[in-house]
């Protein structure tokens, strides 16, 4: 199965002038150095708590035995969080249609809507941005949740969109093509993918619409692909399609190409641009579903057969300091450890609405209550909620934040 790349022209695909390497077994065994965060690590800007997807958590577990609630905070429960985003002392609850921006002593500070796409906090900046329904990228104060400014993405309506890279000088965006129905025929199945770079200028002076005067789209990269799944390192993108890994520069250059026979199912990276691949591959007449983990240079570091998920628990793999793997179910937890082997499978408490994995233990929110568990799958139990969770836990310092449909949580070691 071919992809098809294009820029601005789509009767003009590009031609790749880069020699594809086929995914292949390594020979070697290899072992990884342990993970470790600098203390400056302390932000989750994005879902899956970083731009690398992996769920890792920049901090070690405090070894208290019992937990309490230091603030509970009333959220509006007629829209189910999805997860939380953290910067300095302002945490963002993003659900299907808006979000929520409070402080970290409880405070709620604004709310408002979003289209179709991930928010993503600025690194550098107090602002993060959100798909606005008008087709516009709109960027909010992060202090005062008021708007700052518009920025006009290529194509505007109609695509499940998100910033995926910003630095205060450039971001770049990532869109999917939403499905479409008409009277007169079925839906057409998406296949139109879009990698923008926007220069934001140096001046942040807006028209009297709110846009951002001095934003240009640089550059695009078009892909013709069914399914699509983009992550980042650094400023290196990596997107899985069928059959096909490629790396993508800042400048929207593809570098390289990773090919065997598969179909993406979801991915993460890790901090050596590791990818853990979630796939479907065909073995004879049937069809298998793996876990791979690939280094950069295509060699297969390990291969695991895994049970099949459910497109509605897809997630991406986690993955915690010592690189074992994490894989959702709707009902339980598969651990699996650098080598391939399973390490342990652990039957949770329905729904599992995420996890996290901080220094020494992966955290769970299973049903109505904040777990851990360890490197041989013991669970530890932190706090019993009235209510089911609906967020993964985020671990700050010594601060448990998470999320019910009714309230906004913070935790902390009971003295």
């Amino acid at each position: 199965m071919d992809t098809i790349f294009y820029r601005n022209d789509l009767n003009n695909p590009l031609s790749l002038n880069i020699t594809p390497v086929k995914i292949k077994a390594s020979g070697d065994k290899l072992s990884f150095k342990v993970y470790n965060f600098s203390e400056d690590q302390k932000n989750y800007l994005t879902r899956y708590l970083n731009t690398e997807r992996n769920s890792r958590l920049n901090a070690s577990l405090p070894e208290a035995d019992i937990w309490e609630i230091k603030w509970r905070l009333e959220i509006n429960s007629s829209v189910i969080p999805w997860f939380l985003l953290i910067k300095n002392d302002r945490i963002i609850i993003q659900n299907e249609s808006g979000w929520q921006l409070f402080d970290t002593s409880g405070k709620n500070i604004a709310s408002g809507i979003k289209a179709d796409g991930e928010i993503l906090i600025d690194k550098s900046e107090d602002i993060f941005y959100v798909n606005d329904p008008s087709g516009f990228m709109q960027a909010i104060d992060l202090l005062s949740g008021e708007r700052k400014f518009f920025v006009y993405p290529y194509l505007g309506k109609g695509f499940d969109r998100s910033v995926i890279f910003s630095n205060g000088n450039k971001i770049i965006n990532s869109g999917f093509e939403l499905p479409v129905m008409t009277h007169n025929s079925p839906i057409k199945t998406p296949d139109f993918n879009i990698l923008e770079t926007i220069l934001m200028g140096s001046s942040k002076e807006t028209d009297e619409d709110g846009i951002l005067k001095s934003a240009v789209q640089k550059e695009n990269l078009i892909c013709k692909s069914s399914k699509v799944i983009t992550a980042l390192h650094d400023s290196t993108i990596v997107i899985a399609v069928p059959n096909h890994i490629y790396f993508i520069n800042a400048d929207l250059q593809i570098t390289n190409e990773l090919v065997e026979d598969f179909i993406p199912l979801e991915m993460s990276i890790d901090e050596e641009m590791r990818i853990y691949l979630l796939a479907e591959i065909k073995v004879d007449e049937n069809v298998k579903t793996v876990l791979w983990i690939i280094d950069s240079t295509g060699s297969l570091i390990n291969e695991t057969e895994i049970e099949p998920i459910q497109n509605n628990y897809l997630a991406p793999p986690a993955i915690d300091y010592e690189h074992n793997v994490y894989i959702r179910y709707e009902n339980k937890i598969t651990a699996i450890e650098l080598s391939g082997n399973i390490l342990w499978q652990e039957f949770i408490q329905k729904p599992l609405a995420g996890i996290a994995a901080a220094k020494d233990y992966l955290l769970t929110s299973e049903g109505n209550i904040l777990t851990a568990f360890d490197y041989k799958g013991e669970r530890r139990f932190f706090y019993n909620f009235d209510d089911e969770l609906v967020t993964s836990p985020i671990l700050v310092g010594d601060q448990i934040f998470v999320a019910t449909r009714k309230h906004l949580y913070c935790l902390i070691p009971k003295k």
